[in-house]
């Protein structure tokens, strides 16, 4: 074949102007393509001397001399693509100065993978085929995974009759690769079609096909599961991306309409050369033929008697068959041949003498009259030289260890020389003569020695490990004895058909030996084919002996010939004994690196297969250190591969890029999340990658950056999402549907209003739309980074709420399922990167929202949903947490600076926390501000438990915000506002709101207990006191008596009081809720003289609501009417359900106040309170509004004792005490004068302040008309206490 492309080279030269022909040679192996595009080179060259001078001939054989002292190139010698370094990836870009092309059917293969789809819905499924087939070599199946990782699986009674060789090829050669499957609806037979077959073209499992289809059927059940594929599969991917719209299911009828429409991309080649065809499938051959646009232009060679390799079950007359009929149907559009091909046989040996090759041809003989079926029958084949027969050695059965006499020479310094091997079944018999002799020898078995040739080959044990038994080689013998003097006996049917395949093993066994050939057998089973060669005069028999005499002895040059062959043959742990010998350390190095990967290609468990890759990265890189040029590219390349099954992205994608496969650098990138890296390669070496490949991962990164913070990086126009997004105005929308058409379309309006408003109002516009999917990511591009409101204006706060609540609402619906995100929907899929596989299942993409990096990634739709549903709702919680971290620090949020609010300065601390407001600008507008926003935090917060669920701080952080809340309507400094300042209208969603907080108060209220540590019952207390101070302002039917009067929330005063109802917070809820200020009086006496790291203002608040029950016995005007002529708060007089309290109590009340007013006089109040800071500003906030409480008190109050007591707590002089009934002139006269002193302290606190918190009551009645007390207070006209509450009380109207 090479001299019939030399001429053809030769006749293009010599013709000017033509067409360069495209002349294309394939074969199995990369290091034979190699060897014969040399071979050609070489040829070429020598003929172009014949013009050449002495001068230049004399340099050429210089040249020629140099390049024979350099070392053999050692690369990975079953990577298909690395020893011709420049070939094109793309068939399509293939030019005709590439041919002629010597390449591999690996190579041939690959580069036909482009992307041929019509229907953009199923560019996901392409993406994940070709990630398989093209770049996962680590889920190739190979026959050696196979045996480990998939026959202890299989059925085990197959493993009785047959090894797993017969089966792996029965599996790819039948069912998957045969014609018959070429042409069935699935690419596969079916049980029944299967069962069907012809006995005679396909005898081995004639009698067992269920049996062996339902081994088929678990191994392809176990492949799906661990995302491997065969050579099947490669091969009938190649046709689906090629010619295909590559829907599921795989259909040959939509590959053949395809064909008629999509033609092959790239010029087809002129002459096509295929070498070793015996170990293509049939489906192999049809992708080749379909390459070359020349039915006169197709050669192919091969040897049927070597159809040994797994699936192989090939004969010249099939191949001429079934390319005649395909090209007769004319469906697949190929050139139908215009004349009969022609059959060229090649009867010389030229490697091996007659001695072996007469035994050679006795066993293709016995095929050829048994199975001719199976085999080509063609001349017999015969030597150029003469030569010794083979040897049959005869052993004792009685040994443990076949030949253990003859073998027990070998050891020490003693072994076989280079170009001696012994040839055994399988590796375990291998395992055996080794830990029995030692490494004595180049062992190899029989799938492992195709392809190579020794001097002197020892066939170990051939007949002993036969899956034939002893009765089918007897049988044999018979029926060759019967054949040669009567009719013949009939062996061909399935009952012997596993012969036919022991004898093509046995012919690849004998034909490896150039020289000398040994067979070492003393089973019974070898007495049949002995006695056979013996009859024949074929072979000499004689008695086992020391193997020393059969020792050839190897120079290091030799060693180092052998140990490249075997490299390149793949039998790394071959290699590294002979390079060992050869002191050839870097050699070494190499050939362990390889074989180091081989084992990890083998191992079986995650965690030692992680290892075992590392080890193997680790010594590629080590030998990438010690190469040059292209080798230490390919060492890179390796390194980067192993890192890759080892799941170290990084390290993968950094070798990668050493190795300049940025196509592989940008999937590992993607599976680590570096987008920052992937966009580097598609800025420095965006033609490196294919335009398929570079749009999917823009897609990829602009969704990635979107999420990201795309707001602020879009302000960088350095930055790498910024790059991303101005590089997807060259993504052709023109091939895209509908739906992806419109998301890159956003991306781009994305990028040219990088506004964060402009982004909201789009996805409010896709979930106006209903395409929810896409909302969801809008809203994410939105919140991706969540901006700093440390300094935000209330209304800018507001406005994010608002914002954040649609979002959050929006996740909400689709976690509980009120909107569905099936993964059907293009949109569900190109936002969470769900990718459609075969079967109906669906994969995560690496690197995405949903893909879990240990978990098994194939799912049913239903777990599609689960997963969905789940790591939304982790992203609900996460992101609302994230949001609440930052909101709880928001200004917006805390209460107004005390330093301000006192001193009417700006405040000097940098890192103040508090709301800044001067005393003007303090008003109810300001306070429904911030209480609205405190409500649309609570309810977004609300929104979020009610889908992900309580955990673990759930508790802590509604008690959390019910706090926040109640110090944002009982505001600690009082002139920010009031209860009665509430205006449910300046509400967003009030009633919704405030349906949630009541909810949180009941929830509160039922987890409130106090713990074990009475040091911390402090804490419930004033949690009592806040959630009751709600419920007062907030309305509801909760009882709250009810959980507080449990025996778990019993705070006890102690023995010193004898109560009845001997508990604190029971008492502090009565005196809320049911206005009983005797309780509320013993309850804050206790907190008074008890409390330790209380807060102050809830203190404050709760004297204050005590002290609003005894507005109605203070008859500040000495009439009847006990309201006529009262001063007071609007928040005292919210209720109108107030009693008429003893003197006593009032007495009690004011003697509490004043230990208050000790308290805070004096350094106690920093040991029993906790502050906040600055804390001597919020003290004194603190003492001015109680002096303020006990001036209304004074005012209002016409009792000359209660009087003295309230002048002496304000360190004022007290009025002389006579007769308390008969007051004097002196004493009327002292108490007018304390009560300007009052009003006038009242005044000047309220000083500046916009609110308008107290009232003066005047009653309706013209009796009780009474003047003005000052401008600055409003008069309010009653009738009736109801009267009063109905016109300051505003209730929610819900």
């Amino acid at each position: 074949m090479v001299f019939k492309m030399l001429g053809i080279q030769r006749a293009w030269e010599q013709v000017s102007g033509a067409r360069k022909p495209r002349q294309l040679f394939v074969t199995r192996f990369p290091v034979l393509a190699a060897k014969v595009e040399e071979f050609f080179t070489s040829s070429v060259e020598s003929l172009a001397l014949a013009g050449c001078t002495q001068d230049e001939l004399r340099n050429l054989r210089s040249r020629n001399r140099n390049a024979e002292d350099e070392e053999p190139q050692m690369t990975d010698p079953l990577n298909a693509l690395s020893y011709r370094v420049g070939t094109p990836q793309k068939y399509s870009d293939l030019s005709d100065h590439d041919f002629p092309l010597f390449i591999t059917f690996d190579q041939a293969s690959v580069p036909l993978y482009e992307c041929h789809i019509d229907d953009p819905n199923c560019y996901d499924r392409h993406n994940f085929i070709l990630a398989k087939v093209i770049n996962d070599e680590s889920s190739f199946i190979t026959y050696d995974i196979f045996t480990a990782n998939y026959w202890p699986r299989l059925c085990s009674t197959l493993a009785q009759y047959f090894g797993p060789w017969l089966v792996f090829s029965e599996f790819m050669g039948v069912i998957k690769g045969s014609e018959q499957a070429f042409r069935s609806p699935s690419g596969i037979l079916d049980r029944q079609t299967y069962a069907e077959l012809s006995a005679r073209t396909y005898p081995v499992f004639a009698e067992d096909r269920h049996a062996l289809y339902s081994a088929f059927e678990s191994y392809s059940k176990l492949k799906r599961e661990r995302g491997g594929y065969d050579m099947a599969d490669r091969s009938r991917f190649g046709f689906l991306i090629m010619y295909s719209f590559l829907t599921p299911p795989i259909r040959t009828y939509a590959i053949l309409k395809a064909l008629s429409r999509n033609p092959l991309k790239g010029q087809p080649v002129d002459h096509l050369y295929v070498d070793e065809v015996q170990d293509n499938l049939i489906i192999d051959i049809m992708l080749l033929r379909m390459l070359c646009n020349n039915a006169d232009g197709l050669f192919w060679a091969g040897d049927t008697a070597q159809t040994i390799s797994a699936g192989s079950s090939f004969r010249f007359a099939d191949l001429k068959s079934f390319i005649h009929r395909t090209e007769a149907e004319g469906r697949v559009g190929i050139q139908k041949c215009s004349k009969k091909p022609e059959l060229f046989e090649l009867a010389i040996n030229y490697r091996s003498h007659g001695g072996i090759v007469n035994c050679a041809q006795s066993i293709v003989n016995l095929i050829t009259d048994f199975w001719p079926e199976s085999i080509d029958i063609l001349r017999p084949e015969c030597a150029m030289l003469g030569g010794p027969k083979p040897v049959f050695f005869a052993g004792s059965e009685d040994e443990s260890l076949p030949y253990e006499p003859f073998l027990s020479g070998l050891g020490g310094n003693r072994e076989l020389g280079a170009e001696q091997c012994i040839i055994v079944r399988d590796s375990v018999v291998r395992k055996q003569i080794r830990e029995r002799f030692g490494d004595i020898a180049v062992i190899l078995t029989l799938q492992e020695s195709k392809g190579l040739e020794f001097d002197d080959v020892f066939l170990y044990n051939f007949f002993e490990d036969s899956a034939a038994p002893l009765s089918q080689w007897r049988v044999l013998l018979m029926a060759f004895n019967i054949q040669a003097t009567t009719s013949s006996l009939d062996v061909s049917g399935s009952p012997h058909s596993v012969l036919c395949t022991e004898l093509k093993n046995l012919y690849v066994g004998v034909t490896r030996a150039r020289k000398k050939l040994y067979l070492l057998d003393n089973s019974q089973k070898s007495e049949p084919m002995r006695q056979l060669w013996s009859d024949e005069g074929l072979i000499e028999v004689a008695p086992s002996t020391d193997i020393c005499r059969y020792i050839g002895e190897s120079s290091p040059e030799q060693w180092a010939a052998s140990g490249y062959k075997l490299f390149n043959a793949g039998q790394f742990q071959e290699a590294i004994r002979c390079f060992e010998r050869a002191d050839l350390p870097r050699q070494l190095r190499i050939a362990q690196a390889y074989q180091l990967r081989q084992i990890a290609t083998l191992t079986v468990r995650a965690t030692e297969r992680q290892r075992a890759f590392l080890a193997a990265a680790e010594a590629f890189v080590r030998c990438a250190g010690e190469a040059l040029g292209a080798q230490k590219t390919s060492f890179y390349g390796d390194a980067a591969k192993c890192y890759a099954s080892a799941d170290n992205y990084l390290n993968a994608a950094k070798f990668y890029t050493d190795a300049d496969d940025f196509a592989g650098a940008v999937g590992q990138y993607r599976k680590a999340g570096r987008f920052d890296k992937l966009v580097q390669i598609l800025a420095r070496h965006s033609e490196d990658i294919t335009a398929s490949l570079k749009n999917e991962v823009l897609y990829i990164c602009v969704v990635y950056y979107s999420r990201d913070g795309l707001r602020d990086i879009l302000r960088n126009k350095e930055s790498d999402a910024h790059k991303v997004l101005n590089c997807i105005k060259d993504i052709p929308l023109g091939r895209m549907n509908v739906s992806d058409s419109r998301q890159i379309r956003f991306f781009r309006a994305v990028e040219r209003s990088p506004s964060a408003e402009a982004i909201y109002r789009l996805g409010e516009e896709f979930s106006n739309w209903g395409e929810d999917a896409m909302a969801l990511m809008a809203f994410d591009v939105f919140f991706s980074q969540l901006p700093t409101l440390h300094s935000v204006h209330p209304a800018q706060v507001d406005n994010f709420l608002r914002h954040f609540e649609r979002y959050v609402c929006l996740l909400a619906s689709v976690v509980s399922h009120e909107i569905s995100l099936l993964p059907a929907d293009p949109h569900v899929r190109k936002v969470f990167g769900i990718v459609p596989s075969a079967d109906h299942h669906y994969t995560t993409t690496e690197g995405t929202f949903l893909h879990r990096r240990f978990a098994h990634n194939r799912y049913l739709s239903a777990d599609i949903d689960l997963l969905l549903n789940t790591q939304l709702k982790a992203h609900l919680r996460e992101k609302v947490l994230e949001e609440d971290n930052i909101i709880c620090v928001a200004r917006a949020f805390s209460s107004q600076c005390t330093h301000v609010v006192l001193h009417d300065q700006h405040c000097r601390k940098k890192d103040c926390g508090h709301q800044h407001w001067q005393r003007s600008s303090l008003n109810a507008t300001l306070y429904n501000a911030k209480v609205n926003l405190h409500l649309q935090q609570i309810h977004i917060l609300d929104s979020m438990f009610s889908v992900v669920g309580e955990y673990k701080d759930w508790h802590s952080r509604v008690t959390s915000w019910l706090h926040r809340l109640y110090e944002a309507i009982y505001c600690p400094i009082y002139i920010e506002g009031s209860v009665p300042d509430l205006n449910w209208n300046a509400f967003r969603n009030a009633a919704k709101c405030v349906g949630v907080v009541r909810e949180w108060i009941q929830k509160a209220i039922e987890y409130l207990e106090p713990t074990d540590d009475p040091t911390n019952d402090m804490d419930y207390l004033m949690n009592v006191i806040r959630v009751t101070c709600l419920h007062t302002a907030l309305g509801g039917q909760c009882v709250l008596q009810k959980y507080v009067s449990r025996e778990s929330c019993c705070v006890p005063y102690g023995e010193h009081l004898a109560l009845e109802d001997n508990n604190v917070s029971l008492d502090i809820v009565a005196s809320l809720v049911e206005f009983d200020p005797t309780s509320g009086v013993l309850a804050l006496h206790f907190l008074l003289q008890s409390g330790v790291g209380m807060d102050l203002s809830a203190v404050c608040d709760f004297a204050e609501e005590i002290c609003s029950t005894l507005v109605s016995s203070l008859r500040p005007s000495g009439d009847l009417c006990p309201l006529h002529d009262l001063l007071v708060p609007r928040r005292w007089i919210m209720n109108s359900d107030k009693p008429v309290v003893d003197r006593d109590i009032i007495h009690c009340f004011l003697s509490c106040l004043r230990l208050l007013m000790n308290i805070l006089r004096s350094g106690r109040v920093y040991a029993q309170f906790a502050l906040p800071q600055p804390r001597v500003s919020f003290v004194d906030i603190i003492l001015a509004r109680m002096c303020r409480m006990l001036c209304i008190l004074g005012y209002n109050v016409r009792d000359i004792g209660l009087s003295k007591t309230i002048a002496e707590t304000l360190l004022l002089p007290p009025p002389e005490v006579g007769d308390k009934r008969n007051l004097s002139l002196q004493n009327l006269r002292q108490l007018a004068n304390l009560r300007r002193q009052y009003l006038d302290t009242i005044l000047a606190l309220d000083s500046g302040s916009a609110s308008t918190d107290l009232v003066h009551l005047v009653h309706k009645n013209s009796r009780y008309l009474t003047r003005r007390i000052s401008p600055r207070i409003p008069q309010l006209f009653f009738v009736d206490a109801e009267d009063i509450s109905q016109q300051v009380k505003r209730p929610p109207p819900f």
